[in-house]
């Protein structure tokens, strides 16, 4: 048995929760619903986190509050600081080992600013009223949370961020309370991910075991799947047999899939790893992402550097449809500016890469 390998990785886990805990004045990290935004002011459009793809705007998928612990004297506004990710939902979108369905923002704050106090906040539902939320700066979304810089023109009480979702809003149910004083606007668009609050907890200690056998690692493997490391395919038996593929004969052994699968089934419920200057745990030794490919940060220049990933065990809880025909993902990478600059908009655009599982046909070159 080989020696423990140290670690400092955090790992994610969603739970459901009360809606008043994820208010943007509680600094949540979340999965799902609308942004609990961190700056109150200036918050996306639809332009600025359309899908490249279709753009149309992507769909809010979570949210990592990462402070900067020991800031440098040009990171004073590092105090509160978090980073947005958005995926379009289009399964059409969705390309192997492409990143265009795919934002990823941050937004910082310093300990004295306009929005939060400087003191700790009161986690009390009774305080709730007391959290200042965009909404209070700036018209926002009905659908999706993001900058309403468009109004109903009929009735001018409802905002949007793009046709796209007035359309949404239209059908669901606006078409009928248009100009009604006691109309409540409509709130479930279907169009955002399920809610969650993400819980984060350090990451035991990693033992590599001894090289197992064919059949022990067989039997890992069907376990791991079982509890939901590819998405739901636990009901789907044509993808439990392409993914199955994966565990092959030591000659053809894809060797960081088995590491990814080893680690992964340590803790195989997580849906997120945070180890900010740290190395990613990739799914498959084929498109990697070496550091030279990850662009410097286009508002300072500076390098970006590895913060978080995603995992595909989050695509369980977002309510998407088969593997075969939904969004879908084997890993989602996400490298933020090394300095944590504040030039530049207030919320500024980071860089996501998009990793795909390599199955057994295309290590071969069939596919």
């Amino acid at each position: 048995m080989a020696a423990p390998i140290q670690i400092d990785v955090d790992l994610g886990f969603v739970e459901k929760t009360d809606e008043w805990k994820l208010s943007s004045g509680l600094f949540p990290s979340k999965v799902g619903g609308k942004p609990a935004w961190l700056s109150l002011e200036s918050i996306p459009s639809a332009d600025d986190v359309k899908c490249q793809n279709c753009g149309k705007p992507c769909v809010f998928l979570c949210q990592i509050y990462a402070p900067i612990e020991n800031p440098v004297p040009e990171q004073v506004d590092c105090f509160h600081r978090t980073v947005f990710l958005f995926v379009c939902s289009d399964p059409k979108c969705s390309v192997r080992n492409d990143n265009s369905n795919l934002v990823a923002v941050r937004s910082q704050l310093p300990r004295r600013n306009n929005y939060f106090s400087y003191d700790p906040p009161i986690e009390s539902k009774a305080e709730k009223a007391e959290y200042k939320t965009a909404k209070d700066f700036q018209d926002l979304c009905v659908v999706c949370g993001c900058l309403g810089n468009k109004k109903c023109a009929q009735c001018g009480q409802v905002c949007y961020c793009s046709k796209e979702h007035q359309s949404v809003d239209w059908k669901k149910g606006h078409k009928k309370l248009c100009g009604k004083e006691d109309g409540n606007p409509v709130k479930n668009h279907g169009v955002m991910f399920p809610e969650y609050e993400l819980l984060i907890e350090d990451e035991e200690e990693y033992e590599e075991q001894e090289e197992k056998s064919e059949a022990e690692k067989m039997s890992d493997f069907s376990r791991v799947v079982g509890s939901g490391l590819v998405s739901d395919v636990g009901n789907e038996p044509g993808a439990v047999k392409d993914l199955e593929k994966m565990a092959l004969t030591d000659d053809e052994v894809d060797e960081q899939f088995e590491e990814f699968r080893k680690r992964i089934a340590q803790e195989p419920e997580q849906v997120l790893r945070y180890n900010k200057g740290g190395t990613p745990l990739w799914i498959s030794s084929q498109d990697k992402l070496g550091k030279k490919s990850v662009p410097q940060c286009q508002y300072c220049n500076g390098p970006r550097q590895f913060e978080f990933q995603i995992l595909p065990q989050m695509l369980t809880h977002l309510d998407v449809d088969s593997l075969q025909d939904s969004l879908d993902w084997g890993t989602l990478v996400v490298y933020t500016c090394s300095r944590s600059c504040s030039k530049g908009p207030v919320y500024k655009q980071e860089f996501v890469y998009k990793q795909d599982i390599s199955l057994k046909d295309n290590i071969k070159g069939k596919i």
